[in-house]
């Protein structure tokens, strides 16, 4: 489609909107993206010129060691664009430009030169990994507008950062798990009635038993949620929550049983569902987001004490 032409060739001022724009944080894959490129040009120029692409790109690095004592390291930074989709625009010659499109354009240029206005859609693929942030490395997402002279390198004018999270359902047949470990005399079973959780779910019922024929002094049990997120052979991890579930200090009971329900915090529940994605059978082609819930048994004397590592399944559909 041949778009009508802007006035002026130099770009003062552009902007990427999307709609709504009522702080929305995140969107899922095939999601439709609506929005309107606006700009401000000085010279004519030809609406062909401009380039509009939805682009995924998985950043990687790494840090070299010294080989001699007079050496030092150097960070190695890789970039690799993995989707790159051009979005159509439209143009909209006579759509009338509200305050809220000019108002940050006015300090660019006094004159008040005329807005331009391109709206687009764009359907967002299906099965995107999601966008991830770990320690070296990342996988992003953002829109790049683009002004291409005839005869000329592209040159970027605006570029748009875009949070993808992946839809992710809960498991079809939820089973309870049952953990169990054994150290010196005692013993802990831990039973996990569905380990999964949804902004619709968002409590883990679980029960530890504990048989402490020795009675043990058990000093408290902790509970740590931690988010781990791999990109490639880069890995992070971040304990969302760090809580103590049994306030009963020094307790020496033979027999424990007790039923508990952790309920996680809404602002934890918007954090990225479970997903992982290998390209190969190599680890260093994983990407993967993934959550565990240590439960710690601790008992007074050294090396004592009994951990548990649950994983939990996160999902944000139904």
């Amino acid at each position: 489609m041949m778009l009508s032409c802007i006035k002026n060739t130099n770009i003062l001022a552009s902007q990427i909107q999307l709609t709504p724009t009522d702080g929305k944080e995140f969107y899922f894959d095939n999601e439709t993206l609506v929005g309107k490129v606006i700009l401000k040009t000085k010279e004519t120029i030809s609406s062909e010129e401009l380039s509009l692409s939805f682009i995924g790109e998985l950043v990687t690095s790494y840090t070299t060691t010294p080989v001699t004592t007079h050496s030092t390291s150097t960070t190695i930074t890789n970039t690799d664009i993995f989707l790159k989709h051009v979005i159509v625009l439209s143009s909209q010659p006579n759509e009338e430009s509200t305050l809220a499109d000019t108002e940050n354009f006015n300090a660019f240029d006094s004159t008040l030169s005329p807005v331009s206005t391109f709206s687009f859609t764009f359907t967002i693929p299906d099965s995107l990994p999601p966008s991830i942030f770990a320690f070296g490395g990342h996988i992003g997402y953002y829109l790049l507008l683009e002004f291409m002279p005839h005869g000329e390198k592209a040159k970027e004018i605006k570029k748009l950062p875009i949070t993808i999270c992946s839809s992710v359902l809960p498991p079809v047949d939820p089973q309870a798990n049952t953990y169990s470990k054994k150290k010196g005399n005692l013993s802990v079973n831990i039973k996990m009635e569905p380990s999964y959780i949804s902004s619709e779910k968002p409590e883990l019922p679980f029960e530890i038993t504990i048989n402490n024929p020795g009675k043990d002094t058990i000093k408290k049990i902790k509970v740590i949620y931690t988010l781990k997120r791999q990109v490639k052979t880069n890995k992070n991890r971040d304990d969302l929550v760090n809580v103590t579930i049994n306030a009963t200090s020094h307790m020496q009971k033979e027999d424990f049983h007790e039923k508990y329900l952790f309920a996680l915090p809404q602002a934890v529940l918007a954090s990225s569902p479970s997903y992982t994605y290998s390209e190969s059978s190599n680890i260093s082609d994983t990407i993967r987001v993934h959550y565990v819930l240590k439960v710690e048994i601790c008992v007074n004397g050294w090396f004592k004490n009994v951990n548990f590592k649950i994983p939990v399944f996160v999902a944000n559909k139904q």
